[in-house]
């Protein structure tokens, strides 16, 4: 829209880069926000090619870019969901190691069946939803990280047994580059 100031703002530089010409800036919007929030969640894990990774919430607007920017950054992406549309929507990206739909296999039996039954590397909490948290946090390995992407109003609750006696890190991410 023209007018409105758009050549005159003061920005952070952490948060603008320039754009190549070749991109168009409707293209590139969801990569600004969207997108670099959850590329920010997998550098705050400190992830690898070869890791783990699961996605509460792979089916949403952060979450298909996360299997997508997951599977291209060379880790194991384990996308969790419990809508049949967002299933339908990870299944057709073929970006994930396993696909899981929550509402029908539990924790524990996901647990086992990641990463040799020890557990992911990191797990993503998209979704600002208790029970998603629940269901996903508890996959992480021994040691392993939490990465939480959402926050809810009243926040979440974490079991100090994980912390305590599982050493599992739990960090937030801010979309910022950093």
């Amino acid at each position: 829209m023209d007018g409105n100031f758009a050549e005159y703002l003061l920005a952070d530089s952490h948060n603008v880069l320039p754009l190549p010409d070749e991109l168009d800036f409707t293209d590139a919007a969801p990569l600004m926000c969207a997108g670099l929030t959850i590329f920010t969640a997998f550098k705050n894990c400190g992830l690898k090619p070869g890791d783990w990774v699961a996605i509460s919430g792979a089916g949403g607007g952060l979450g298909h870019l996360g299997i997508q920017f997951g599977k291209a950054l060379g880790y194991r992406v384990v996308g969790i969901d419990n809508r049949d549309s967002s299933i339908d929507l990870i299944r057709s990206l073929n970006c994930c190691e396993m696909i899981v739909d929550a509402r029908k296999e539990t924790t524990a039996q996901v647990f086992k069946k990641c990463n040799n039954g020890i557990g992911v590397d990191a797990v993503l909490i998209l979704p600002e939803s208790q029970r998603a948290f629940d269901y996903a946090a508890p996959l992480a390995k021994k040691a392993g990280t939490v990465c939480i992407v959402s926050f809810p109003v009243k926040g979440f609750i974490i079991s100090s047994n994980e912390v305590v006696f599982r050493d599992v890190r739990y960090i937030g991410t801010f979309n910022a580059a950093q």
